[in-house]
């Protein structure tokens, strides 16, 4: 290593100095004995990286979970400069490939860093666009400067160990998902089928499969080994169109193009490049010359750069086949599932740490199969890791394919995209020279990849059977539609349910059926895969966590789960819905993982998954301790409330919520009051529907007047038309904007509500919740209204219960947060809306006095409403998330934490906070104040370092957040968000704590 780049690195904080261990991989220690102890995930990046010839991998590593590769680090130390264009090359290469979000290139002068998530293209020029440029020694001293010192550490290997510098960076804001190569092509291809069918070159359909096949020809085409050999012999193109050099060349003729077709199809077998005879003659008698034209971007007026942006020889086949989404367009219930999500549950349900290759898996809903390519991929790398990483034969990766993987999708389209994946991910394993003389696809479609309705399969109209799989995982559809026999299939299992139930726990509900949550058919793919996994095998499902967690309906059918089956871990990503899935995918999910082995006593680990800057650029899954949640079995199996209290932040907001529960609640008060008092509670009306006004124009042409009358009775309400009328939007918590009242001047209702709800006096409550609290008025005057809002009304002679009532919700953030804590929809699927239900829910006893809450209680209120309701909004964006923590704040953190403890210990006191460029060590101490004084950051990260070394064995770079205790003093270092320092976060940490010192006898 040249002294400029040892220096250099020194200053970035990733030379191991002595005191830890450091990211700092170089790349040739594959080929030499240091490559003992590098993780198979780190072997398999420095072998990608050497591809890239980078000199060193900087990697954020993680306890117990595989690292990640966050920098490419090259050694140009023996140029005064680098060759700009061979620059722009390697910027384009990398931006493709994904390998890693940056690169620094070292020089005698200077490094250079530029953004992989940043084209490097202006219009359709490539550019030199580094993101930043920084001297490191003048001409007449090689010595760094203080500025250069400083600018450096704005990319401290600190900052990439834990995650700070995309969070905190003044760098972070320019790494945007929106501009990877992934978003953008599809983006873009998703722009040129647009155009393609509104200029009416080809069908929909036609147009979608010549794509799909030239982005295949052109992944094959531009696939070059390190000798410059291609796949395609020379003058390949020129024998289906004279003068053709290349792929598009000939895809301006469409004769041409299916001679192309043709050829490819007889060469390499397996379908994947067959026309059928439908398609052929739409083909033949179209003039594509166009269609090129709009794939090469040479139309006026088009701005798509696919050939010359895009290096389909370095673009990731995940990648590839993620062009589902855009080619099938928008299915119900489905959406496309992002790589840094399959990568993750694959990390988590197939690790690389076993080798076992004899695994079979499927995916039961497979899509473009990007869960089915990824485990493919996988299972080659155990294959490698297993046989000392030497390359698998082409045999060895046929035989890994069709003895492993199998996929099932009832869209013949999304099977043959799956197909068409595995097949680039073979190729990908492959030479060219090998792809073009060796390789000949086999016909998946036969036995590997179905185009059937999963639930016939279950019924057993197809080959698979019953503990066949080591590994069942995707993402189903997420409907409350079921198929035909999706419907057989649950009229068939409500039995079986209930006899499990009454096997495992002597219930004595004899009869009783557990329907399906929300009749929701991914539910049902969950409990039909568990059977066709052998014994001990693994479903890892992506599932919606309403019915599956939060929804009240949704209990039984747990419980039933969970009484039958080992449920290892929940992973619940419903905090980052808004990102995961795209805009169009904003559903709130969860990935569940089953084993099919009878249920242990001990309990589940439930993963709250939050909001970062990390998550939202799809970068890697950045997970706290404050995510873990351990679940005890008797909780899971009884109590549908602990997984919303762990939404929200542990087991302090179960313990209140649980609180709570115990009073009667205002629906079982309105009830009572409505049976012997006169009173009423209904949501508003709902307008006749399109259907309504048919059948009643249907009735009425049809001549029978008896029929017709009594149907118009039955939508007329003579207690709603002409009455004075409040619009949904003119109830806010302000109150009524009594401008906006007017006569309704429908005749006819969908629903009407009951009558007495818009009489006087009556309160009114909208469904909805706007800074903690619910828009509740008490009204003197009849006034209607619409679903959304809820009347209450009660006889003038119980004004005054009524208005107690009206007081008690109101004003009130204790019943805001109790919903927060209780309901299937808000915060889950909605951020604010509620629904009725949510409101029979609060907690309402004769003597309110019952609902007093302790200070401690006050401050999970006070914390919800102030910063977790906007953080789950926000997210990353959130005053919580992007402020760090001010003096302020950790006055009343320490404050929270010591009163906390001496409950117990009586002597616990706060010394100052320090801080440090990537976090903050806050010190607590028993009895007598210890001196604890560092004169500067580093100081602090150097003794710090050495306690997490001596009692956790481990360096303090790769820990995000921990509690030490040395001699009388405990220290707590944690990022320095605000978030980690709020008043709830207080009191969880001295829970922990509190444990903590029980275990060591105090």
């Amino acid at each position: 290593m040249e002294n400029t780049l040892q220096y250099g690195l020194s200053q970035l904080d990733m030379v191991n100095d002595g005191n830890g261990v450091t990211g700092l991989v170089p790349v040739n220690s594959i080929f030499k004995n240091e490559s003992t102890g590098i993780s198979p995930e780190e072997f398999l990046a420095l072998e990608d990286a050497f591809k890239y010839e980078a000199d060193y991998i900087y990697f954020r590593r993680f306890e117990n979970r595989p690292s990640v590769a966050q920098v490419y680090i090259y050694d140009f130390t023996n140029d005064i400069e680098a060759d700009e264009e061979r620059l722009i090359e390697l910027h384009k290469r990398l931006y493709n490939s994904g390998s890693v979000p940056m690169f620094f290139v070292f020089t005698k002068s200077k490094v250079t860093i530029f953004n992989c998530f940043e084209k490097p293209a202006d219009g359709n020029k490539l550019k030199y666009k580094p993101l930043k440029t920084i001297e490191l020694a003048s001409k007449a001293s090689r010595a760094l400067s203080e500025l250069a010192i400083e600018e450096l550490q704005s990319f401290s290997g600190k900052s990439f160990d834990n995650g700070s510098f995309w969070e905190n960076s003044k760098f972070s804001n320019s790494f945007n998902a929106n501009n990877s190569a992934y978003e953008k092509l599809l983006s873009e291809l998703k722009l040129a089928l647009r155009d393609i069918v509104k200029e009416r070159i080809l069908p929909e359909n036609i147009a979608k499969k010549l794509i799909v096949v030239s982005i295949l020809i052109k992944y094959l085409e531009d696939r070059t080994d390190k000798n410059g050999d291609s796949v395609f012999p020379k003058d390949f193109f020129a024998q289906f169109m004279i003068g053709a050099e290349k792929f598009t060349d000939v895809l301006h003729d469409s004769i041409a193009t299916l001679d192309l077709l043709d050829a490819l199809a007889r060469h390499f077998n397996g379908g994947v490049f067959e026309i059928s005879d439908e398609e052929r003659i739409i083909i033949s008698e179209t003039d594509i010359s166009r269609f090129a034209q709009f794939l090469e971007g040479k139309l006026d007026g088009v701005q798509f750069v696919f050939w010359k942006l895009y290096s389909f020889n370095d673009l990731p086949v995940e990648l590839i086949s993620n062009i589902y989404e855009e080619f099938l367009g928008k299915q119900p219930g489905v959406v496309y599932t992002p790589p840094y999500l399959v990568n993750f549950l694959l990390d988590e349900a197939m690790p690389l740490s076993n080798d076992n290759t004899d695994f079979k898996i499927l995916d039961p809903a497979c899509g473009s199969g990007v869960f089915l390519v990824g485990a493919y991929r996988r299972l080659i790398q155990r294959w490698r890791k297993k046989n000392q990483w030497k390359l698998p034969s082409l045999a060895v990766l046929k035989k890994i394919l069709i003895d492993n993987i199998y996929g099932i999708d009832k869209d013949s389209d999304a099977t043959n995209l799956t197909v068409f994946s595995l097949s680039l991910a073979l190729c990908d394993e492959l030479t060219p020279i090998q792809i073009w003389k060796e390789l000949r696809f086999d016909d998946l479609r036969k036995n590997n990849i179905l185009s059937e309705d999963f639930f016939d399969v279950v019924l057993g109209r197809t080959s698979f059977n019953e503990n066949d799989f080591d590994l069942i995982i995707g993402n189903p559809p997420f409907e409350s539609v079921l198929s035909a026999p999706a419907s057989v299939i649950e009229r068939n299992v409500h039995r079986k349910r209930v006899i499990a139930n009454l096997l495992k726990d002597g219930s004595k509900k004899d009869g009783t059926r557990i329907p399906l949550p929300d009749n929701q058919i991914a539910l049902l793919f969950l409990e039909q895969c568990i059977p066709l996994c052998k014994s001990g095998g693994l479903v890892c499902l992506v599932q919606p966590s309403g019915p599956l967690l939060y929804n009240k309906s949704s209990a039984e059918f747990r419980r039933h789960l969970l009484l039958n089956y080992f449920v290892p871990q929940i992973v619940d990503f419903t905090h980052i819905n808004r990102i995961l899935f795209g805009e169009r995918g904003d559903v709130a999910t969860a990935a569940i993982f089953v084993k099919n082995e009878a249920a242990k006593e001990k309990g589940l680990l439930h993963i709250t998954v939050r909001r970062s800057k990390i998550h939202k650029e799809k970068l890697y899954f950045e997970l706290d301790n404050y995510d873990f949640h351990f679940v005890p079995r008797s909780l899971a199996l009884n109590d549908p409330y602990i997984w919303k209290a762990n939404f929200l932040g542990g087991s302090r907001y179960h313990q209140l919520i649980s609180k709570l529960s115990n009073h009667r609640t205002i629906g079982e008060y309105i009830s009572e009051k409505e049976e012997f008092s006169g009173w009423a509670m209904s949501e508003g009306y709902t307008l006749a529907t399109k259907t309504d006004k048919q059948k009643l124009l249907g009735l009425q042409a049809s001549g029978d007047a008896i029929k017709a009358d009594d149907f118009e009775q039955k939508i007329s309400a003579q207690f709603l038309t002409d009455k004075d009328h409040i619009p949904v939007k003119a109830f806010t918590i302000k109150g009524i904007d009594r401008n906006k009242i007017s006569l309704l001047r429908d005749n006819y209702f969908h629903s009407k509500g009951k009558e007495l709800v818009y009489n006087k006096p009556h309160i009114l409550i909208k469904e909805i919740i706007t800074n903690g609290e619910l828009p509740t008025i008490l009204l003197n005057e009849d006034l209607v209204f619409q679903r959304r809002i809820v009347g209450i009304h009660a006889p003038d002679e119980q004004y005054a219960d009524l208005h107690k009532l009206a007081n008690h919700i109101s004003n009130n953030k204790l019943c805001g947060f109790y919903i927060a804590g209780t309901s299937g929809q808000y915060l889950i699927n909605k951020s604010s809306a509620i629904y009725k239900q949510d409101i029979d829910n609060i907690p309402y006893p004769e003597d309110l006095s019952l609902l007093e809450i302790n200070p401690s209680e006050q401050i999970l209120i006070d914390d919800f409403n102030d910063y977790l309701l906007e953080f789950r909004r926000k997210g990353e964006n959130s005053k919580a998330a992007k402020k760090d923590a001010s003096q302020t704040i950790l006055t009343k953190f320490g404050q929270v934490y010591c009163n906390a403890l001496n409950t117990v210990y009586k002597s616990i006191k706060a010394h100052k906070p320090f801080e440090t460029n990537t976090f903050i060590c806050f010190p607590f101490y028993f009895g007598e104040k210890p001196n604890i004084e560092f004169p500067d950051s580093q100081h602090i990260e150097h003794h710090i370092a050495q306690l997490v070394e001596k009692d956790y064995g481990t360096s303090l770079r790769l820990i995000r957040m921990v509690r030490l205790y040395e001699q009388n003093i405990i220290y707590i270092i944690k990022p320095k968000k605000t978030r980690y320092w709020l008043r709830s976060i207080a009191l969880r940490d001295s829970d922990e704590t509190f444990s903590d010192l029980r275990k060591q006898g105090y």
